[in-house]
């Protein structure tokens, strides 16, 4: 093949949904997990997604068309994005996904037309975004950002009050993706608490319950975090009790990506030249940062082989 080459791993990808799976019916609440495609758009990597018996999440259209012709069904996608095309809009509104997650007011009453136009009510979540207690690091969509709608300040509040009043739409979900590379569980729970305080009360509120509870993903790579000591379990299992205390049918929707996809994937490269510089010894190889993306939330380490 010659190098680079990036190289997927089956038999490491199924590893990791079983042991998602395996955290997941240790929950005392149902639980659907949908990979975040993004995190991987290759089409045989979609396939052994929908094999493996998970739903999808996808962010643009061109990952909802991928994920059709990797064989998911609409009600098996949750569709995602702070902004998408009212084309988009359109073919997952007509198509039924199972979840339509809304993050701007304009968008709710766009879909509220849709759903009115079809007869048929659209299942939707709202984004929220809960205090993080100053943005700590790796805290995705905090205060202000271009992501759903801010607990504290209140625009959270009226817009799943907006929601519950609308007829085109169904309200089923309460949304959230506080965290990205997370691996402190305890940081994860704090995220998540004061989303489920804040379903609580609006709950009362409109007098009415919103049964799904959409976590996103935000978990780090599966290597990384056993290397730390800990399972994805330690995550999962006092998000459950919280949400088992509640009360009535919850169901937790959980999208992970890097958790994953990750470290189900190697970059096998060829060591091209050694130098010493200063004193530093170099190893440069043909895998570089003209090949692999520089991101802040991007993790590689290198393994000699």
């Amino acid at each position: 093949l010659g190098t680079p080459v990036l190289i997927y791993s089956r038999e490491r990808l199924l590893s990791n949904i079983a042991s998602l799976e395996k955290a997941a019916k240790a929950l005392p609440i149902p639980v659907r997990i949908h990979a975040a495609l993004k995190a991987c758009t290759l089409p045989g990597i979609a396939t052994i997604l929908r094999e493996a018996g998970l739903g999808v999440e996808v962010m643009s259209e061109f990952e909802y068309r991928l994920s059709r012709r990797a064989g998911f069904t609409p009600g098996q996608m949750v569709v995602n994005a702070p902004a998408k095309a009212r084309a988009f809009l359109d073919r997952a509104v007509a198509e039924k996904v199972a979840l339509l997650n809304v993050e701007s007011e304009d968008e709710l009453e766009v879909i509220d037309a849709l759903g009115r136009r079809i007869g048929a009510p659209v299942r939707i979540g709202v984004r929220v975004n809960p205090p993080l207690g100053g943005e700590p690091p790796r805290a995705f969509g905090g205060r202000g950002s271009k992501f759903g709608f801010d607990i504290n300040s209140g625009d959270a509040r009226r817009a799943v009050k907006r929601a519950a009043s609308l007829p085109g739409v169904e309200l089923m979900a309460i949304h959230c993706h506080a965290w990205t590379r997370q691996y402190a569980p305890r940081r994860y729970l704090a995220g998540v608490r004061p989303v489920l305080r804040f379903l609580a009360e609006v709950e009362r509120e409109i007098d009415r319950r919103i049964p799904w509870i959409d976590l996103g993903g935000g978990f780090g790579s599966r290597n990384l975090l056993e290397a730390s000591g800990r399972e994805i379990a330690d995550f999962l299992i006092p998000v459950g009790e919280e949400i088992r205390r509640l009360g009535g049918h919850r169901e937790l929707l959980l999208e992970p990506g890097r958790y994953l996809l990750n470290d189900a994937a190697v970059c096998i490269g060829q060591v091209l030249t050694r130098k010493r510089n200063a004193g530093r010894h170099w190893v440069l190889t043909d895998a570089g940062s003209h090949i692999l993306p520089q991101r802040d939330n991007v993790e590689y380490y290198a393994a000699p082989a």
